[in-house]
């Protein structure tokens, strides 16, 4: 008693209501985190899921050549639909894996299930991973974003600064933080074209 309503008036006595409420529908989603994987680890990036029994999965690779197209497309590190990794598959790099993964259940409530990066890709090549996972068996149209998880493995952990002096690149380990000497460093431009190479000093 004594709520009041949009108008002004007070509910002068209680209400009872007898509602259902539905169990949340099948869904799978990534972290957005986990972008860089140490080279050195154990990696498994998470699948987050409600309500799912099991992820359909798919994994491509874009290799390093096509990196720099990929970074002025404005589908870099974005939720993508089967669309765009069609255009992917048949323009831009490869599907090097693709099969399913059991998840972790527990009614209405979100559970994390890790994939397993190393048994999908015993040998890595080279270049960007984007992991693409979907709810077996869902009828989602093929314009409607999936699950989108890019990444790299690698142990180069690369910091640019830009100056009055031009531009500085320093490479780091990230297994140890330590600097890397001896890296192979090239710039590119948009367009794709070798600007300059180097390699770090001592100092990385």
């Amino acid at each position: 008693p004594g709520l009041p309503s949009s108008v002004g008036e007070n509910l002068e006595k209680p209400v009872t209501l007898t509602l259902y409420v539905r169990d949340r529908k099948p869904a799978i989603r990534f972290t957005g985190e986990n972008f860089v994987l140490p080279a050195t680890a154990r990696h498994a990036i998470p699948v987050v899921s409600v309500n799912a029994e099991t992820a359909a999965l798919k994994l491509y690779r874009i290799g390093d050549r096509g990196i720099a197209p990929l970074m002025t497309d404005a589908k870099f590190l974005s939720q993508m639909s089967a669309y765009s990794f069609t255009e992917i598959e048949q323009n831009r790099g490869e599907l090097v894996w693709q099969g399913s993964l059991a998840l972790e259940q527990q009614l209405n409530r979100e559970t994390v299930t890790g994939f397993p990066v190393d048994e999908a890709l015993p040998e890595r090549r080279p270049g960007v991973y984007v992991l693409m996972a979907s709810v077996k068996g869902e009828g989602r149209e093929d314009w409607e974003d999936k699950a989108t998880q890019w990444f790299v493995v690698s142990d180069i952990g690369l910091s640019t600064f830009a100056g009055t002096d031009g531009l500085s690149v320093f490479a780091r380990s990230l297994s140890s933080a330590k600097p890397l000497a001896n890296v192979e460093v090239t710039l590119l431009s948009r367009g794709n074209e070798v600007l300059g190479t180097g390699r770090t000093d001592d100092e990385g």
